[in-house]
């Protein structure tokens, strides 16, 4: 089985590409596409679907060691549009991920 991944990056804080979201026990992990435009992460099944936003700037971006293609991203708050606190998510690559949580931290950075 192959998987093709797409990530686009550009400079002005956009980027956007599968990852897997975890959708709890029952659907386990999802492929789900995500972009980062301004201070917002986007993300729904496909580029044409939105399904939730986090606001960047209220967020924590964490990486765990034991788990060396996973992010976590806590809002801290339930109101933000995504129904959950935590979105779990894996990338299909080490160097994947880190290009995701750096534009992550980059995109905090500039708000």
């Amino acid at each position: 089985m192959f998987i093709i991944v797409i990530i686009i990056v550009n400079n002005l804080g956009k980027m956007q590409g599968y990852l897997q979201l975890w959708q709890g026990y029952i659907s386990r992990w999802s492929k789900y596409y995500f972009r980062i435009h301004e201070e917002l992460l986007i993300y729904g099944p496909n580029p044409q679907e939105i399904e939730g936003r986090v606001h960047l700037k209220v967020t924590q971006i964490i990486t765990k060691i034991d788990e060396p293609v996973s992010l976590i991203i806590n809002t801290g708050t339930d109101i933000i549009n995504t129904g959950t606190e935590t979105l779990y998510l894996k990338a299909y690559s080490i160097d994947e991920k880190v290009k995701w949580y750096k534009k992550l931290k980059d995109t905090q950075k500039m708000v």
